[in-house]
C-alpha cells in the first residue's frame, strides 16, 4: 500500500500586535471537507479535555455550517483572527469573484482549541 499525502493549504501566523492565521488555498477542496477536518480534530480534543458541552456543539456546528457552501479554489484565504485580551475570535473566507463572508465565534473552549490546533497552544 503506498500512501500518497496532499498538501491543501500554506499557513501564516502574525503575531504583532493581535493573533493572525492566514491559510491560502494551494490545491482547490470544498469548504464541507475543510468543515468536517477542523469539526472532527476540534470536537475530538473538546472532548479529550472534558470541555465539550451543548454550548461547544453548537458553535462548533455554527463553523461547520459557515464552510459548507463554500468552494475553496486556489488562492482563496481563511483568515483567523484572535482579538488580544479576548475569548472570540473572527473567521473570514475570501476568494476570487466573491465576497468577503464572515463569522464571529464567542465560545471561548471553542476558540482555545482552533488556536491550540493550528498554533500549538495559546502561547504559539
Amino acid at each position: 500500500i503506498h500512501f500518497l499525502q496532499i498538501k491543501f493549504t500554506a499557513i501564516g501566523v502574525y503575531l504583532d500586535p493581535e493573533k493572525f492565521l492566514r491559510i491560502v488555498v494551494i490545491k482547490e477542496i470544498k469548504g464541507s471537507q475543510y468543515g468536517v477536518q477542523l469539526e472532527s480534530v476540534v470536537r475530538d480534543r473538546l472532548a479529550a479535555e472534558d470541555k465539550y458541552e451543548e454550548e461547544e456543539e453548537v458553535e462548533l456546528e455554527k463553523v461547520v455550517e459557515f464552510f459548507q457552501s463554500k468552494y475553496f479554489k486556489k488562492d482563496s484565504v481563511i483568515t483567523f483572527h484572535f482579538p488580544a485580551a479576548s475569548k472570540m475570535a473572527e473567521v473570514t473566507f475570501s476568494t476570487e469573484g466573491k465576497e468577503e463572508a464572515k463569522i464571529v465565534l464567542g465560545n471561548g473552549n471553542l476558540v482555545e482549541m482552533i488556536q491550540r490546533w493550528y498554533l500549538g497552544g495559546t502561547r504559539g
